[in-house]
């Protein structure tokens, strides 16, 4: 509820569902969301929820990606990914 409250746009995604459903833990954010009547969308790929956001976003714009701090992992059941927000952003404004 509180991300509604500050933003105009919202991408919801995962961040290390470990053994739980990607879309369950999406949906149960979904339900604060909903009560602020921003509008928000649903991407369960974390690289690809971070791609829509840059994309989305026009000049002077603030894109918040929360969640990862400085972690270097996703966690999906047992198997770990390598994965980096920073990264992740600076591949995809720079392609590098």
């Amino acid at each position: 509820e509180v991300i509604g409250t500050y933003s105009d746009y919202i991408v919801i995604t995962t961040d290390n569902p470990k053994s739980e459903d990607p879309m369950e833990i999406a949906q149960e954010i979904e339900r604060g969301v909903k009560k602020t009547d921003k509008d928000y969308i649903i991407i369960t790929d974390r690289v690809k929820a971070i791609k829509h956001a840059l994309e989305k976003a026009e000049e002077r714009d603030i894109v918040l990606i929360a969640g990862k701090g400085p972690e270097n992992e996703q966690i999906y059941h047992n198997r770990v990914i390598h994965h980096n927000d920073e990264e992740v952003v600076k591949y995809i404004l720079t392609g590098r």
